[in-house]
This record gives structure tokens, sequence and C-alpha cells, in this order.
């Protein structure tokens, strides 16, 4: 299932309105160089009181691993590996983001809202179907934002599940803190602001202003963007086709950014993400 919505409902019950039956590559199958395919729900909102961002769609094994890193992850997808949603809970980071996942392996598993999924979490995905028709019991009953699902829509390749990348965008020019973070983030669908076909990031800019004033700036970013924006970057680090990914400075040391290329990778603070890349290198 596929589905990308804001609400100001930030409980473990919200759940998208309308979703839409996508084709992801054989969910029981390990591809060369990308590893399996997965069905994810997650959560992510910024306390207090920033709106809650719903998504579902497929993942390959590798981007799970990309985004999340494998301290916390081999566990989450060996029990999805098992035919098993394996969800968890993330502490808030230091910008105030928090975050649910959970990851499942079989057709439409994700069709249920992210609680059922945490709630039978340890429960084989094939049994959740059986325990609806036999029980019947609220708790696990099917949403009914399901009667909304529109007609299959085919992605057979990783390469068209990453052309729907989704990134944080913000804009926020009065912060005095230089750990501070975006307070009010919402969602932007790259492919349908960046018309070319160039690869498509994220990107967070922090600029120093003062000694204690920030503007901190997230969206999408092409490469020819990039250059427009840090020329020098551009050739002090002899980039090639693809932008080089992680965080840098450059101005003196005035402006920080960094550059990712998953799923709403720059939802984090500058900080967080600094240290998110360090620990995959």
């Amino acid at each position: 299932m596929q589905c990308n919505e804001e609400t100001n409902n930030t409980k473990i019950t919200a759940e998208c309105h309308s979703q839409i039956v996508v084709s992801c590559p054989d969910l029981s199958k390990q591809i060369n160089g990308i590893g399996r395919p997965f069905c994810i729900t997650r959560h992510f909102w910024i306390e207090p009181g920033g709106n809650l961002t719903i998504e579902k769609n497929c993942l390959t094994e590798r981007k799970i691993l990309e985004e999340y890193g494998s301290y916390k992850t081999v566990d989450l997808l060996n029990g999805a590996n098992r035919d098993e949603a394996a969800c968890l809970d993330f502490r808030p980071s230091l910008s105030g983001q928090q975050q649910r996942l959970c990851v499942c392996s079989s057709p439409q598993c994700n069709k249920v809202s992210l609680s059922e999924q945490m709630s039978f979490g340890i429960r084989k995905i094939a049994e959740l179907d059986e325990i609806e028709n036999k029980q019947k019991i609220n708790k696990i009953q099917t949403i009914k934002t399901t009667e909304k699902i529109k007609e299959t829509t085919e992605i057979p390749l990783e390469e068209e599940i990453i052309e729907a990348l989704n990134c944080a965008v913000c804009v926020d020019n009065d912060l005095n803190d230089a750990n501070a973070d975006c307070r009010t983030v919402r969602t932007i669908n790259c492919a349908k602001q960046l018309t070319n076909n160039e690869k498509q990031y994220c990107i967070t800019r922090q600029t120093q202003n003062s000694k204690d004033s920030f503007i901190v700036e997230k969206g999408c970013m092409s490469k020819t963007q990039f250059s427009l924006l840090f020329p020098d970057e551009i050739s002090e680090q002899n980039i090639g086709n693809e932008l080089l990914l992680g965080c840098a400075s450059t101005h003196n040391g005035f402006v920080n950014y960094c550059i990712c290329d998953s799923q709403m990778c720059n939802r984090y603070g500058i900080a967080q993400q600094a240290e998110n890349s360090r620990r995959r290198k």
C-alpha cells in the first residue's frame, strides 16, 4: 500500500485517508544489490505541536539500512524476513523529531494502521485476515480508508520507487541556537518540484547570520541547483554525476549543509544528520 499524508493528529492511531495499491518487486525474493523489498508504514513528527506525516510505501532492504543504520534495523529486518510485522518506536531526537516505523513482507501487509501493526508486531501477517474474519474484533478491523483504495499501480523496479522521493521542507529564520532545527516541517514530493530527469536529493542548509542568529532551510535539490548554490563546492570536491552524500561546511563555516537521498532523510536536525553520516562510513 502507498500513501503520504499530513495531519495534526499525532496519536498512534492516525491513518491515511486514502491509499493506493502499488506493485512492488516480488516481496519473497532477494534482489541482487538491493536486498529484499518490504512494505513500510511510518509516522514522523516534531514535538511540541508539529504535524504528523504518515507514509506507506515499498522500500528495499538497502534503503532501510542506509536510512536507519544496521544498529537499529538488523533485528527489525530479521523479524520482517520471518513474515512478521516488525516495528520500532524511536526515541525523540535532539531536534524533537519522533518516529514510529513498521516493516512487513506480505502482499498489502501495511494496509492496516501502524497502531494495529505495532500491537500485533510479533504475529505473522498471514494470521491477520484469519483473526479479522473469525473474531471480528474492532481492534483489528481493516481501516475504513481502505474503502478508498484505487486500482493497482505498477512499480516494478527500485529506480521507480526512488524517483518518488519525499523530503522535509521548511524555512525558519528566527533560531538562536546552532543545534536548533525548524519548528514546523511539512513534506514535499520532489517529483512535483523538480521537472527534469536529474537525480533528486534532500538538503538541509544552516546559515549563521550573527553570533546568535541562524536560518535553517530544508527541501529538494538537484545537482544543477546545488552547483548554483555552492559553485565552489562543486569544483573543490570534483563532484561527478552524483552529489556527495553527507554534511560539510562552506563560506568559512558560516554555512553548513547536509545532502541525503532517502525518504525524508532531512527531517532530522543538521547535527543529527552529520552524526548519522559518520556512523555509516
